[in-house]
Formats: structure tokens, C-alpha cells, sequence
């Protein structure tokens, strides 16, 4: 992946509800903080830009 790849409507639907199936299915970035987490990590829900 590169920084201008972006997420499916699935991925960031499985991101907004902490679905933990997907958690081995990819990881995601929060750019401005440097925080990668799995679809389930309970973190504060990132803007989807």
C-alpha cells in the first residue's frame, strides 16, 4: 500500500464498528498521530479522509 491508498466502505464499516473478524484482514493509520490499529482497537474513531 501506498500513503494515497484509501478504504473500502467495508473496511472503514468493519473501523467504525471495532469488528474484530477483520483484524487479520488489514491494519489501518491514523497519519497525524502515527497510531496503527486493527480494525478493533478502541481508539477514538478517525476522520475517514
Amino acid at each position: 500500500m501506498n500513503e494515497n491508498t484509501r478504504l473500502t466502505e467495508a473496511e472503514w464499516q468493519a473501523i467504525a464498528s471495532n469488528d474484530a473478524p477483520y483484524d487479520s484482514q488489514f491494519i489501518y493509520a491514523v497519519r497525524s498521530t502515527g497510531i496503527y490499529c486493527p480494525p478493533s482497537c478502541k481508539q477514538r474513531l478517525p476522520k475517514q479522509k
